[in-house]
């Protein structure tokens, strides 16, 4: 969904969030940075995968890393088509899965 116009407050918030970025930038300089609002979770995960996918292809040039480490019980939408999902309608090759404490399940450690 693209916003044909956005509320009088996020110039104020952007503004807000510049001094809190991880990095300074002299005054001859123009920080060059974006942020990106999601609503929901489903959302913002995948949004923020997309950015931080694109961010290092630019970055790097290396159009081969594709693939994504998903925890392996997402909570962040759907469980058939997020990321993590416990049950995927398609086999998603483009996420690498590592173990993650479920509520209610007891964790053994040493899997």
């Amino acid at each position: 969904h693209t916003s044909a116009g956005v509320p009088a407050a996020l110039s104020g918030f952007i503004e807000a969030l510049e001094p809190l970025l991880p990095w300074k930038a002299t005054p001859e300089e123009k920080l060059d940075w974006c942020v990106s609002l999601q609503l929901e979770g489903a959302s913002a995960v995948w949004a923020g995968i997309d950015m931080l996918l694109q961010v290092s292809i630019l970055s790097s040039g290396n159009k081969r890393r594709k693939m994504v480490a998903v925890g392996a019980q997402s909570y962040h939408g759907p469980p058939s088509t997020s990321f993590g999902g416990k049950s995927p309608l398609w086999n998603k090759n483009y996420q690498v899965k590592y173990p993650v404490p479920e509520a209610g399940v007891p964790y053994d450690e040493t899997e």
